[in-house]
């Protein structure tokens, strides 16, 4: 099992809902920004494999999902 380290969830132009290992450029640690990702086969919390395909241009990450809901509610971020 292949350990990844910055999980996002996106939706591809194929309609289906993947998981990724997010690939940020150098010095950028802001997930938001995230462009490219391995894709991830398996189940993220058991057996997965993070592969070397590669999905550019996500439109949705788990943590940009995250603030648009805090702007739409008006909650706080956990940090």
């Amino acid at each position: 099992m292949a350990a990844f380290s910055r999980l996002v969830r996106f939706l591809a132009k194929d309609g289906r809902t993947y998981y990724g290992d997010a690939i940020l450029p150098q010095g950028v640690s802001d997930l938001a920004k995230t462009k490219q990702a391995r894709v991830i086969k398996g189940d993220i919390f058991g057996k997965h494999n993070v592969t070397e395909q590669i999905v550019v241009s996500l439109p949705h990450t788990v943590w940009r999902n995250y603030t648009e809901e805090q702007r739409t509610f008006g909650s706080s971020s956990p940090h």
